[in-house]
C-alpha cells in the first residue's frame, strides 16, 4: 500500500497523524490500530513523514485587542503549514481594531 493511500485510509477511519520533527505520532480510535497497520505505519514512516506537514512549524503572532491594558499581549498560534500572514489576516478579520506586534518574530 502506498503512504498516501494508507494516510487516506487511516484518516477516514478516524485515526490522526501528526509529524513532529522527525517523529510520527498518532491518534486513533480503540482496535483500529492493529498489529498489521501498526507494522504498515512502519514501513512507510518515511513517506508518511514526507507528506505531513510539520506540527512544529507553527506561526506565532503576538497581538493586542483596545479593550487589552497597556503592555499585555495575547500569543495567536497558527495550523500546521499555515503562513504567518495567514494568521494576521485571520485575527484581522476576526478584530479589525487588532494591533499586532509586527516586531515579534519567533
Amino acid at each position: 500500500m502506498t503512504a498516501a493511500r494508507l494516510l487516506a485510509t487511516l484518516q477516514a477511519a478516524g485515526v490522526q497523524l501528526c509529524r513532529r520533527g522527525g517523529r510520527l505520532t498518532y491518534a486513533a480510535p480503540a482496535r483500529v490500530l492493529t498489529p498489521a497497520v501498526v507494522q504498515e505505519l512502519r514501513r512507510n514512516k518515511a513517506a508518511l513523514l514526507a507528506l505531513l506537514p510539520d506540527d512544529l512549524q507553527r506561526p506565532v503572532v503576538m497581538f493586542r485587542l483596545p479593550c487589552h491594558p497597556p503592555g499585555a499581549w495575547a500569543t495567536a498560534i497558527g495550523r500546521p503549514g499555515q503562513t504567518r500572514d495567514a494568521l494576521e489576516k485571520g485575527l484581522r478579520e476576526r478584530w479589525p481594531d487588532v494591533e499586532i506586534d509586527s516586531t515579534a518574530r519567533p
